[in-house]
């Protein structure tokens, strides 16, 4: 959703109903929030799982009716599987800051938050009064920042681990690919497991890069006015 059709939305819209779609977009977080949770629970469990296969750590997998024996499958379907995850991460935090953006500039109209600055209207700088009041985020609390404030090195320093954690998923999605690629490139069922694993990593970098282009273009705007 374009930023001027939500600025539309609350010029057209009363008080009441904008606290009303407020409480909408803070239900919505919470069940959002939710799902990436689930979503990082399974990512962590398919990674694990991954390098106990490999290691021959686990020589069979039993669940319910299903038995596995040859556990060749788990690495020729692990690297698809885990770029859908990827994937419905990318679509999950996105329209996590979709919500935290829309929602910071209701509270804009709704509350007295002192002289407003243009570049509130950038969607990455989120306010702590909107933070404050939205369901708890572990992600949103580690990467909180005054941006009226220089980073010091120290806190980029000890921010290292955090983005270490944050790329490990596309490392390990790299790593299985290319294990995949080298080791099982022989049949047309890892063939086509290859390729879809790879269409399916170009596509999300695809709608990362055009997210991050259309950000920075509206932070340039936003600064020039500013």
């Amino acid at each position: 959703m374009k930023q001027s059709q939500i600025l539309e939305f609350i010029r057209l819209n009363s008080h009441e109903q904008l606290k009303s779609y407020q409480s909408e977009l803070k239900e919505s977080l919470k069940d959002l929030e939710q799902s990436i949770n689930r979503l990082y629970f399974w990512m962590i469990i398919t990674g694990v799982l991954y390098y106990l296969f490999r290691l021959s750590a686990i020589t069979s997998f039993e669940f319910s009716i299903i038995k596995l024996s040859d556990l060749k499958i788990i690495e020729i379907l692990t690297p698809p599987l885990f770029s859908i995850m990827l994937l419905y991460n990318f679509l999950f935090n996105n329209r996590k800051a979709e919500l935290l953006h829309f929602s910071k500039l209701i509270a804009t109209r709704l509350y007295k938050t002192g002289k407003f600055d243009h570049l509130d209207l950038i969607a990455g700088r989120p306010k702590d009064y909107v933070r404050l009041i939205q369901p708890f985020s572990i992600s949103n609390e580690l990467m909180k920042r005054d941006y009226q404030v220089k980073v010091s090195v120290i806190e980029t320093i000890l921010r290292l681990p955090s983005l270490i954690i944050g790329i490990g998923p596309i490392i390990f999605a790299f790593i299985c690919t290319k294990h995949l690629y080298v080791n099982y490139f022989n049949s047309l069922a890892t063939k086509l497991s290859f390729l879809f694993t790879v269409w399916l990593l170009a596509y999300t970098a695809f709608l990362l890069g055009k997210v991050m282009y259309l950000e920075a273009r509206n932070t340039q705007t936003t600064e020039d006015q500013n």
